[in-house]
């Protein structure tokens, strides 16, 4: 059987744990190709091959938005015996982040033979959820290993199953994975900020998979975060001086211009536009359906003012506020002063 791996990797575990299930293929006399994600992906590429396998770490309870697209974009199965596996690693779970990812290779016409999650180190160094000692990330690491080992050789055996979600858990993580795709990445993404020991390697803006971190090249310059970043914490695990931290002052003015930004539009919206088409929209639509028309300008107001703070807010106003001499130091001040930090031992990004 000859296989197909696709796997992107924020710090390690999803690497790690492709290399074990790639290993146990193999050694049951199958062959195995592996790709990054998102290196593109032909249709010569998928010609001969059996089986597909996705993997990738488990972000907001789905797979990381670039992988969604990346897999959407996936040349159609040229077989309908072409299978599909998908692999979630989590350090709790994952919810329903491998149904998601099997569900839309169902779409691209492959069978899914197999979805699964494993559990690996957290590396969220960002909310202080790494583990805080190596004995604790080590016991991790080895039942992460097991567990890769089992999966790779349920594969072997094609005896690949489908772990299923209760209607409760898909629920509640369908709706946490729209709310992280469309604006928790994005604002925590505005939380990074590095300190004084910052060389400006530019190591960070290289190895980001989102390709949202700036790093001018002026003497003393720090990295920017633009607002599609994946959130993955890869640049605050791998920087070399550990200057990337959670700055508190970014994420108290991120919030308080959100709000400002929420009160100004929902001023237009009810003294400027809603006296300017309401009456008569209310002649020709009916009493409802104006109320309802008048929620959605509310809700659109909202969400625009949302992307507007950590937009062009966030570009022109608080990017130049992080540049003052006075305010510079203060950005990077964190929540806290803990710094544990985490990559699988050998990922080189």
């Amino acid at each position: 059987m000859r296989n197909l791996v696709l796997y992107f990797s924020a710090t390690g575990n999803t690497e790690r744990m492709a290399g074990i299930v790639k290993a146990e293929l193999e050694r049951a006399g199958q062959e195995v190709l592996v790709r990054r994600i998102p290196e593109p992906i032909a249709n010569a590429d998928i010609a001969g091959v059996d089986r597909v396998i996705v993997a990738f770490p488990v972000l907001g309870k789905a797979p990381p938005v670039f992988v969604q697209r990346f897999l959407r974009r996936l040349p159609r199965a040229s077989s309908p015996n072409l299978t599909g596996v998908s692999l979630a690693v989590d350090a709790r779970g994952g919810g329903p982040a491998a149904l998601r990812a099997a569900g839309i290779l169902r779409r691209r016409g492959y069978r899914v033979e197999a979805c699964a999650r494993v559990s690996y180190p957290e590396n969220w160094a960002q909310i202080g959820a790494v583990p805080r000692d190596e004995a604790t990330a080590a016991a991790f690491l080895v039942k992460g290993d097991q567990r890769a080992r089992e999966l790779g050789a349920e594969l072997a055996r094609g005896e690949g199953r489908v772990e299923r979600e209760s209607a409760g858990s898909w629920a509640v993580g369908a709706v946490m994975a729209f709310l992280f795709d469309a604006f928790g990445r994005r604002f925590m993404g505005k939380m990074f900020a590095a300190d004084a020991r910052c060389t400006a390697c530019g190591l960070c803006a290289r190895s980001c998979p989102a390709g949202t971190i700036l790093v001018g090249k002026r003497r003393g310059a720090r990295p920017f975060w633009r607002m599609n970043c994946e959130n993955c914490n890869r640049c605050i695990n791998i920087c070399p001086s550990r200057a990337i931290r959670t700055s508190l002052l970014g994420t108290i003015l991120q919030f308080a211009s959100i709000g400002l930004v929420i009160v100004m539009m929902l001023w237009i919206v009810n003294t400027w536009l809603w006296p300017l088409i309401g009456s008569g929209l209310a002649a020709a639509l009916g009493a409802v359906w104006t109320s309802a028309l008048r929620a959605a300008l509310v809700v659109a107001a909202v969400l625009g003012a949302h992307f507007l703070a950590i937009g062009p807010v966030d570009f022109f106003v608080l990017r130049w506020l992080r540049k003052l001499p006075g305010l510079r130091d203060a950005f990077a001040i964190p929540f806290s002063r803990r710094e544990a930090r985490y990559t699988a031992p050998g990922f080189r990004p």
